[in-house]
């Protein structure tokens, strides 16, 4: 079950709307630099719990409402969007039914001057920058156990051998020890 909450300053000052589920509206972690710089000048904030026992689409839907009821009140919310937006878990979104028109216009809005973005585009020259760097380079992964060596160049090579080429990548930068019962390095084409 899920649930909408508000954040008020000690002094009574309603600051943040959420939705969430647990200990989501009691917790510090994951927030927005404007909450952390309210919570920091003001202290621990008060939780009120709004409205309980919500299927998630409600919470989306009730978190959207009020926000805009409070924005609309002329209180100053530290909500960087007007609500809707993220997952606490399996949505019915992500089981294989579409997404509501609303929270997808609202999802795009909120993530148009995000950066890190992952949903963003890559121009033609970034694309191309990135395909040869993963071509540059072979990849090299010691079987811990046998100490079978193979030898995987590209995305695809290393797909169709078993592998994931994340966690491939992250050994090989070494951000990780073993994928698979294998360790990775990587060499350039060049040192054949």
């Amino acid at each position: 079950m899920f649930y909408t909450y508000a954040h008020y300053t000690p002094e009574g000052r309603i600051f943040y709307i959420g939705k969430g589920h647990g200990k989501r509206a009691y917790s510090t972690k994951n927030r927005n630099e404007y909450w952390v710089n309210v919570v920091n000048k003001y202290g621990k904030p008060i939780v009120k719990i709004i409205a309980n026992g919500l299927s998630e689409t409600e919470a989306f839907i009730h978190e959207i409402k009020l926000i805009k009821f409070y924005k609309e009140s002329g209180e100053k919310l530290c909500n960087m969007t007007d609500g809707g937006e993220g997952s606490l878990g399996l949505t019915p979104w992500n089981k294989g039914l579409p997404w509501p028109e609303e929270i997808k216009r609202k999802q795009g809005l909120a993530n148009l001057n995000n950066k890190y973005w992952l949903g963003r585009k890559h121009s033609e020259q970034t694309k191309q920058k990135q395909k040869l760097a993963k071509t540059k380079y072979k990849f090299i992964g010691i079987n811990v156990d046998t100490k079978e060596v193979i030898i995987l160049m590209g995305k695809e090579a290393i797909r169709k051998a078993g592998f994931t080429s994340t966690h491939v990548y992250r050994c090989a930068k070494q951000l990780a020890s073993i994928h698979k019962g294998y360790t990775w390095h990587k060499k350039p084409l060049e040192s054949n």
